[in-house]
């Protein structure tokens, strides 16, 4: 039960700026729900008890089915994953590319100890 606005609000942060700006456009539209949407530097000393965090990356426009994504410009700070990671009081929901970002060892650890959690689910992109 939350009793206070400030429990009923959700944080959805991302790493990446441009994808806050389509966030943001898309909880003005859910304005109902309380809905923060920041950065994550910006979320840094902030919770909440719902956080979504947006892994989602497309930084190519794939000119052929062989084309590989730039790892190098992927979110790869400890400190920043850490922010991310640690801003929900009650329930996190991370989304992604689970196959993409594994393939970088500070993610493949990530995903790792999510899997070896029995309290944590993934789940994949049909059953959403």
């Amino acid at each position: 039960k939350f009793d206070k606005d400030e429990d009923k609000q959700i944080g959805i942060i991302s790493f990446y700026g441009k994808q806050i700006k389509q966030l943001q456009s898309i909880a003005f539209k859910h304005s109902s729900l309380p809905i923060r949407v920041s950065t994550v530097d910006r979320f840094q000393g902030m919770e909440r008890n719902i956080v979504i965090v947006s892994m989602v990356r497309s930084n190519i426009i794939q000119s052929s089915r062989d084309q590989k994504p730039d790892k190098k410009r992927f979110a790869q700070s400890p400190n920043r994953l850490n922010v991310a990671l640690s801003r929900a009081k009650r329930l996190l929901i991370i989304v992604g590319n689970q196959e993409l970002f594994s393939s970088l060892d500070i993610y493949q650890r990530l995903f790792t100890t999510i899997k070896t959690n029995s309290n944590n689910r993934i789940l994949k992109q049909d059953e959403v």
